[in-house]
């Protein structure tokens, strides 16, 4: 264990100083479901999760938030997706000895059946599937350096279309400091899909949206309000972006949830729904070890995601 933790720790400072050199180069990518984000409650402060703790969820945003579960936790994520695209997501984690824990989901898409043409756009009296499919195992723990977490996720990757399939493999890399001079406050950075196209469609093999994440989450001190805020990068979008959410504790157990995703501009086609792209909220209810959560996001005239998350602390 002692290997494999040095391992990890060799790893992350590798990937975490090599990594943002080559996001900055602009290349066509493919792979784009793994931009959305994964489970309500993040969803719902418009993905600015970098530095949770905590949180099954952390395992999409950043694998270190992993390390300070304790017990077992299960959760299930169902989306409803535009145009009746079907998502759902499936998660577990459990702490180790030696104040680790080891994590595995599985996030799926059903895009749904489609009619079959010839080239001149005639249907053929048949149709296809397609679906994607991304399995992750994380393992994350506590640091040497006091108040540092560090985690690390291994991804595989399947889209199909019809007969045809492309496969990927990744890695996700990630650290959390809790700062320890002032009150409740977590800084996050996160390095997503470093890795490599193995299978093509057909020939040409797409490149993955590498994504570099820092931020923080800080408890405000006089109001019972977690904010967030992140800024990220992706390796097929020249701009830099910035995510901000907040969660409101209203009550015991009780949360009401907004964010806002500045890459949301880019959906801008001058309609009325303009303003609210990027924009999204939700609300939580945790009861003992049962959590549930719904969040709605926003994409502006295109339309907006629903998702509703339940989990469950054993």
């Amino acid at each position: 264990m002692n290997k494999l933790y040095a391992g990890i720790c060799a790893l992350l400072l590798i990937l975490l100083f090599i990594s943002p050199a080559r996001i900055t180069a602009v290349e066509p990518t493919g792979f784009h479901f793994l931009q959305t984000n994964v489970g309500a409650r993040q969803s719902a402060l418009a993905g600015a999760a970098v530095a949770h703790t905590g949180d099954l969820h952390a395992l999409y945003y950043n694998p270190a938030g992993l390390a300070t579960i304790e017990g077992r936790v299960g959760s299930v994520t169902y989306l409803k997706h535009l145009i009746d695209f079907q998502s759902g997501f499936v998660g577990y984690a459990q702490s180790l000895k030696q104040n680790s824990v080891f994590a595995l989901g599985i996030n799926y898409i059903d895009y749904g059946e489609f009619d079959e043409t010839d080239s001149q756009g005639e249907k053929l009296g048949t149709t296809f599937n397609a679906n994607t499919m991304v399995l992750t195992a994380s393992y994350a723990r506590q640091a040497v350096i006091e108040n540092m977490f560090v985690g690390v996720s291994a991804k595989y990757i399947r889209s199909v279309i019809q007969s045809f399939s492309s496969t990927a493999a990744a890695v996700d890399v990630g650290v959390i400091y809790r700062v320890p001079f002032t009150e409740d406050l977590d800084i996050g950075l996160s390095v997503l899909n470093i890795g490599n196209t193995m299978s093509a469609f057909i020939e040409e093999k797409s490149k993955l949206p590498q994504k570099i994440v820092a931020g923080f989450s800080k408890q405000l001190a006089h109001l019972p309000l977690l904010f967030n805020l992140n800024g990220y990068k992706v390796s097929n979008d020249e701009d830099f972006q910035f995510v901000v959410g907040g969660e409101l504790n209203v009550a015991t157990g009780v949360f009401l949830r907004f964010g806002f995703d500045s890459i949301g501009r880019d959906a801008h086609v001058n309609s009325d729904l303009d303003k609210l792209a990027g924009v999204s909220a939700g609300f939580g209810f945790n009861r003992n070890e049962y959590h549930l959560d719904y969040a709605i996001s926003s994409l502006g005239e295109v339309g907006s995601l629903n998702r509703v998350s339940f989990t469950y602390i054993f």
